[in-house]
């Protein structure tokens, strides 16, 4: 026997649990707190996860009902042997205004001087960085989720992503001999170590190059593509960093626009590209690309080819290898 409407009605507007409903009140009275007191610069999901500006991957700043601005510390539980060291909780009454002034401004247009990132931002390829966050929990509190690493899921768990390649780079042992400065430019020794480190590596991977190129050459390439100017990007161009990689680049390097590269995927945001670690590490990576077209071709696979294409395959492209290459004959 079917149960009449008036009970389905009934039944589908039962009470909450007593439990669930005092979550659902802590839950709404943090939310209307937060919402009156954070900064329009710190952002929050539907998740209730809030996302503050972090300096050097350092914890976020706050100031208190106790006193000025402190910043905030972890508070380990003895009791809780196996307490999750990621989190940090604070009473959410306590919480008044978060200060995004700490975030750091932007370096130079010029690189001169390049130092290591902290060990928070970078990981091994296959996993990903998982940024410090604030979290709302169902009780009432604020925890501070710390930076942390997670492994990749998908279709393509070992796709390079930025924290990979600062990772790969910043943790490699091997000295490298500075290069000649290119004739017209300043030295910028500090980037000759990368240079080298990622021509080496995409070569180890397999990635073709011709047998004659010289990290001589790369720096040739940024010095005719950007004078060196890590934040280079022409008013009539997508082109971005020392290398200049376009917008359609990224798509091809990213597998999002052409199947074209198999492997070896580099993922990354314009943002990104203006670090020279990983601009250079994917504009080798692209030149490495062009030299596996030129393969396809069954065309000689030589420096200037190589170069030429790296531009454009036709008349331009060849009067731009034709550039870098008396670059490169005068600063050898």
């Amino acid at each position: 026997m079917k149960s009449s409407p008036v009970s389905q009605k009934t039944k589908s507007r039962s009470k909450p649990t007593a439990k669930s409903a005092l979550q659902m009140k802590s839950k709404a009275q943090i939310q209307l707190k937060l919402k009156n007191k954070v900064p329009s610069k710190v952002s929050s999901n539907k998740n209730g996860f809030l996302k503050l500006p972090r300096a050097n991957g350092q914890s976020p700043r706050a100031t208190t009902k106790h006193g000025p601005e402190i910043e905030i510390p972890f508070r380990p539980n003895p009791k809780k042997k196996d307490q999750d060291n990621s989190c940090i909780s604070i009473p959410a009454f306590e919480l008044k205004e978060f200060d995004p002034t700490d975030v750091p401004e932007p370096n130079g247009d010029v690189i001169t001087e390049l130092i290591c990132p902290d060990s928070t931002l970078m990981c091994p390829l296959g996993r990903h960085v998982v940024e410090g966050h604030w979290r709302v929990c169902a009780n009432g509190k604020v925890t501070w989720v710390r930076p942390h690493t997670r492994r990749n899921r998908g279709k393509r768990p070992n796709v390079y992503l930025e924290e990979n390649l600062l990772y790969l780079y910043w943790n490699n042992k091997k000295d490298y001999p500075p290069l000649n400065a290119i004739k017209g430019f300043p030295p910028h020794h500090e980037l000759d170590p990368i240079i080298q480190f990622w021509l080496d590596y995409w070569k180890n991977k397999g990635v073709p190059f011709p047998e004659d190129l010289t990290p001589l050459h790369i720096k040739a390439i940024i010095a005719v593509e950007s004078s060196f100017r890590n934040d280079a990007r022409p008013k009539k161009s997508t082109a971005i960093g020392l290398m200049q990689l376009l917008q359609s680049t990224q798509s091809y390097l990213d597998g999002s626009g052409s199947n074209e590269i198999k492997d070896h995927l580099i993922q990354l945001t314009p943002e990104q590209l203006t670090n020279p670690v990983v601009n250079i590490a994917a504009g080798i990576r692209w030149l490495g690309h062009k030299c596996h077209l030129i393969k396809n071709k069954k065309q000689n696979l030589t420096v200037k080819n190589a170069i030429k294409w790296y531009h454009q395959a036709n008349e331009e492209g060849r009067k731009y290898a034709d550039k870098v290459l008396s670059l490169y004959e005068k600063s050898k």
